[in-house]
This record gives C-alpha cells, sequence and structure tokens, in this order.
C-alpha cells in the first residue's frame, strides 16, 4: 500500500505528520546550519512535543548533508560549519539522553558517528577546552532591552540577586541559591593542540552564552534559560536549554576541559565555576526554563508534560519551569 505524508506545521518548519506502520514520526531539518533558537533547525523542541502528543511513537530524524561540507577534522573556523557541527553534537546528546524512543535516519548515521568519534578521540586526548571569558558582561544601565534587562538585575544588582533567591526557594523549598550568580558565561567548544588557549581556528562550536548561571546549596550547577516577560515566545527555548545542559554537564563539569591560563579577573564567574568544579563542589547540573506570563503556546499547554519528559533523559540532568514577577522586578530599588 502506498503511504502519502502530509505536512503540518510548528513555528515555521513542516513535520511529516505521517507515522508508518512501526508507530515512527519523521523530522525533516532542511536547513541544520541554522541556529537552534530558529524554527528551522530545532529538532529537540519539535521531538519533546511530538512526543508528548504521540506518548507510544519514536521520533526519527533526518537532516541535509549538502548544505554544509566537513572535512572531519576540527582545524578550521567558519560560522555556518560550526552551527552545522554544534548541530550534530545536539544529535549525539539528544540520542544518549532518549535513547528508547530517538534515532537518527539510516542516510545520516555516519556523520553522527563520525562525528561523536572525532570527539571522543579529542576528549581522551585531553584536547578540548571550553571558552574563557575575556571581559565582563554588561553592567545594569537603564534603558537595556528587556531580556537583557531582566536578567542583569537578576544577576548584577543586589535587589535583583535578593528576589532570584527569594524566587528560587520559593520553587524549591528545600533548597536555595548561593551568592554565585552570574550572567552571560560562554559556551564555545575549541580544538587545542598543545594546553594552548582556545583560538578562532581551532573552534568546533559557535560561542554561546548561558543566560544566567548558578550553584545552588545543593551543589547543583544551575543553568536558567531566560526569555522576556512578552514578545519571546519561541519553542527553540527547549532546543537552547537541552544543549546549554547536556554541553554543562560533559564540559563545563569535568576538570580536564575548564582552562584557567593565568587568569587574573574573575569574568562572569569563571574563577569561581572552576574552583567549585576543581574542588568537587558541584554534583550534579539543573537546568530552568526562566519564564515570564508569556511564552510559546505549546510550552504552556504542555509545561507539565514537558518537564516529566525531560526529566526522564539518561544524562542525569534536572529539568524545570520557574516564573518570575516583571511587575516585581520592575518595582525593584536599583538605585542604590
Amino acid at each position: 500500500m502506498e503511504n502519502n505524508k502530509k505536512y503540518k506545521m510548528i513555528g515555521n518548519l513542516p513535520y511529516s505528520s505521517y507515522i508508518d506502520i512501526e508507530n515512527v514520526f519523521y523530522i525533516n531539518i532542511n536547513k541544520p546550519e541554522k541556529n537552534m533558537q530558529d524554527d528551522y533547525s530545532n529538532f529537540e523542541s519539535l521531538a519533546i512535543i511530538l512526543k508528548i502528543e504521540n506518548p507510544e511513537a519514536k521520533i526519527v530524524l533526518s537532516f541535509d548533508e549538502s548544505k554544509v561540507s566537513w572535512n572531519g577534522f576540527f582545524n578550521r573556523t567558519d560560522g555556518d560549519l560550526n552551527l552545522y557541527l554544534r548541530f550534530l553534537y545536539r544529535i549525539v546528546k539528544f540520542k544518549e539522553a532518549f535513547p528508547d524512543w530517538f534515532d537518527v535516519a539510516k542516510e545520516n548515521k555516519e556523520i553522527v558517528e563520525k562525528f561523536k568519534n572525532k570527539l571522543e578521540q579529542a576528549k581522551e586526548d585531553e584536547k578540548i577546552s571550553n571558552n574563557i571569558p575575556n571581559k565582563e558582561a554588561t553592567e545594569y544601565y537603564e534603558g537595556m532591552k528587556e531580556e537583557k534587562r531582566i536578567e542583569t538585575i537578576l544577576s548584577h544588582t543586589s535587589e535583583g540577586k535578593k528576589y532570584f533567591k527569594e524566587l528560587y526557594h520559593s520553587y524549591f523549598p528545600d533548597n536555595e541559591l548561593t551568592d554565585n550568580i552570574f550572567n552571560q558565561l560562554p559556551n564555545g567548544l575549541f580544538y587545542i593542540k598543545n594546553n594552548e588557549k582556545p583560538q578562532n581556528g581551532n573552534r568546533i562550536f559557535s560561542t554561546g552564552y548561558f543566560d544566567i548561571w548558578a550553584i545552588d546549596k545543593k551543589q547543583n550547577l544551575c543553568v536558567f534559560e531566560l526569555k522576556k516577560n512578552e514578545g519571546n515566545s519561541a519553542l527553540g527555548i527547549i532546543s537552547e536549554l537541552f544543549f546549554y545542559s547536556a554541553y554543562t554537564k560533559e564540559f563545563l563539569c569535568d576538570k580536564r576541559f575548564l582552562h584557567i591560563d593565568n587568569i587574573s579577573e574573575n569574568y562572569r564567574g569563571y574563577k569561581t565555576l572552576y574552583n567549585a568544579i576543581q574542588e568537587d563542589k558541584v554534583k550534579n547540573v539543573k537546568a530552568i526554563f526562566l519564564v515570564g506570563a508569556e511564552t510559546h503556546k505549546l510550552i504552556k499547554e504542555f509545561k507539565n508534560e514537558i518537564i516529566e519528559l525531560l526529566n526522564t533523559n539518561k544524562l542525569g540532568i534536572q529539568y524545570d519551569f520557574v516564573e518570575y514577577d516583571i511587575n516585581k522586578i520592575n518595582d525593584l530599588n536599583l538605585k542604590d
């Protein structure tokens, strides 16, 4: 019997609504070199929503390999290539996190395995490094755009930190944030040859930034993905937080991949993080959606189901939602 695929939309990305006789959904990504916030490449978000709507289904991801050429080595830097390699990394980690229901299409397995093996070899040879911040994140000032303003208030002002710690405690009554709250920590990945500092010529991933990161009193390294109160309701927040948390678990919590070479300033809390990792003061990764009143309608509808499904991951990462009150943030006295 001939099967006809039909298409519907999540965000701006079409995916096949056809389920075969083995109860498999197929997601095809035509632009894997696009940023993960874009609806063109945020497959994790789509997979999570599809799985929630179809609990018995399996999800198979395919993608167009012709868009970007990779020679199999980490020896050049290029915007599209860096995003493409990050896309391959996201596939590897998502498959590790949800092996029972997520897989890669046969035609794409070879390049995914190639990337995975190359990265594992680099890790074994200790030739991997996280980005080192070279300047402090911007301090709070009047007139910041809303998302940046909220993030900076919560991480750079005494009243903002106080509110943020109270908010966290209200969601997790048996826990609290420590005073170690910072923002805009870079998460670019580099291939280094002789323990030198990371350089653009050996970049593997494009550099992204954690909106806010903190350490709580249960020794969780908390990664917060913040969205402003109104006007930023992208479904891609799921993809962003999954990548940031998987990256944190693998590279920031491993003593081998944090470099501190002669860093005198504690830019963006990097020395604080380095010392906590070296002293075994971080035990786990906690990934938190930090949202206001407005978010994607599917995230609103399935908030509990999203957290429940994400928390079945095999990576040992804990996920949760925290909703801030924009009115309370706006009422803070930031002049002291």
